[in-house]
């Protein structure tokens, strides 16, 4: 329930005059530098019995928020709900939010979702954009109401144009997409710029992401920067990331890679999935950059956990290894982040994955998996596994399979090129055993082939 102090009465102009006064002294008792919220309420009654619909909301946040107390009660949720819903009654768009946001979160004990949404709907239509934005999150989502993007962008364009933060960011990303509305770079950047001059960390952190990169305007690195650490300051850890990325591993003078680590921790330690994942590559790419591998494997885990794909790529990959950042080599672990990995179409993992369960004799074979990984992976592009398919189907005796192999491997050589030490040591193994195989039929087709006298 917003705290805010009004700025003016939601209520017609033509008021009463005693309802009004009583109401500005509730707000001066209230918000003003000599508090005194007993007497604010005391004022805020008076208004509501006149019919004030904005005391009556004020009064209820007094209520139900235990800031006053009532015949010794510190809480009266019955009374403030009953002053909530006069407000609603009268169509104050704050009480109508307000009982909206209470059903929708179960703030007094009960959830009821067709209500929230019937009070957000009215709260809307009165003009009242964290409403509007609601339903827009609504209609994007499917909550009680079939899922609708062109409502769902209505509404939050109704509030964006009220200057709502979270809405200006939402329409500024439709229209640099072109979803449900025509593309316009212009639009997008005016709508980016208002937010960002508002505070707004989202777009602060996109505006300053635009100019790093130079997209829309002339690339201004030191202005990107300067923009992503007002939000950073704000608390935004997607701002901590990417300035630890740019820091990082830009090409640029200003690189500086101790500062870089450092956002980055900032922004892993404030939960952020994608800072801890990225934390561990550069962590296992240079073991002399981060001193604390417990930690960064915590953190790696915690990012699987939480779903990140990547991570759960990489944590499998870890436990694969002798010199992983695991604590010790774990097949069983290193195949059932794999497979996480790879049911989320992380073509890497399904290519690792299909590896390790065809060669390694703890693993109860199933060839049959194994090729679906390798083609389901070769189908998406995936350059390695198309030469482990190709040299999966060349060692068959088949002609029609070595066609097929040798297809694949063509699709391999055109695509890719293979520096990865891992692949490489796969491709000898592979290469010398086919080696053998087309020695072995050589030598059967000498054998076989009639003497001549």
């Amino acid at each position: 329930m917003s705290n805010k102090k009004p700025k003016k009465s939601t209520d017609p102009p033509l008021f009463d005059l005693d309802s009004q006064l009583a109401f500005l002294k509730g707000c001066d008792y209230c918000f003003g530098p000599e508090k005194d919220l007993a007497l604010g309420f005391e004022q805020f009654e008076i208004a509501a019995s006149l019919n004030h619909s904005e005391a009556m909301y004020h009064a209820a946040r007094l209520l139900l928020t235990g800031q006053v107390t009532v015949q010794g009660a510190p809480h009266d949720n019955e009374r403030g709900l009953q002053f909530l819903r006069q407000a609603a009654d009268l169509e104050n768009p704050l009480a109508q939010n307000a009982l909206a946001e209470i059903y929708f979160g179960g703030a007094l004990g009960e959830i009821n979702r067709e209500e929230a949404y019937k009070w957000f709907i009215k709260a809307a239509e009165n003009g009242w954009p964290e409403a509007q934005f609601a339903l827009s999150a609504f209609y994007h989502l499917g909550e009680r109401v079939e899922p609708d993007e062109a409502k769902s962008f209505y509404w939050s364009f109704k509030a964006a144009k009220q200057g709502f933060k979270e809405a200006l960011s939402d329409v500024a990303e439709r229209y640099r997409f072109g979803q449900l509305t025509p593309k316009d770079d212009a639009v997008a950047i005016s709508l980016i710029r208002k937010g960002a001059r508002l505070g707004l960390e989202e777009s602060l952190c996109r505006l300053g992401i635009l100019y790093v990169q130079g997209e829309w305007s002339p690339k201004n690195i030191s202005e990107g920067l300067k923009l992503l650490r007002r939000a950073a300051k704000k608390g935004s850890a997607r701002a901590w990331y990417y300035l630890g990325v740019i820091l990082y591993h830009i090409d640029d003078p200003i690189q500086n890679t101790t500062e870089g680590l450092k956002c980055l921790q900032k922004a892993a330690s404030s939960g952020l999935l994608q800072a801890q994942y990225s934390l561990a590559l550069i962590y296992d790419n240079d073991r002399s950059q981060l001193n604390d591998r417990e930690l960064i494997f915590q953190w790696l885990q915690n990012a699987a956990e939480n779903g990140l794909t990547d991570a759960q790529f990489f944590l499998g990959y870890q436990y694969s290894r002798d010199d992983g950042l695991a604590p010790h080599k774990d097949l069983e672990k290193a195949i059932h982040w794999l497979r996480l990995a790879a049911n989320n179409e992380h073509t890497e993992a399904m290519t690792i994955l299909a590896f390790l369960l065809d060669n390694n004799a703890q693993i109860p074979q199933d060839h049959e998996e194994v090729t679906k990984l390798y083609l389901n992976a070769a189908e998406k592009g995936h350059t390695n596994a198309q030469l482990m398919l190709g040299l999966r189907h060349l060692e068959n005796d088949e002609a029609f399979e070595r066609e097929v192999g040798l297809r694949w491997l063509k699709h391999a050589v055109e695509k890719g090129s293979f520096e990865d030490q891992f692949y490489q040591g796969i491709l000898s193994e592979k290469i010398q055993k086919l080696e053998r195989l087309m020695a072995r039929d050589d030598e059967s087709a000498a054998l076989e082939k009639p003497s001549v006298h």
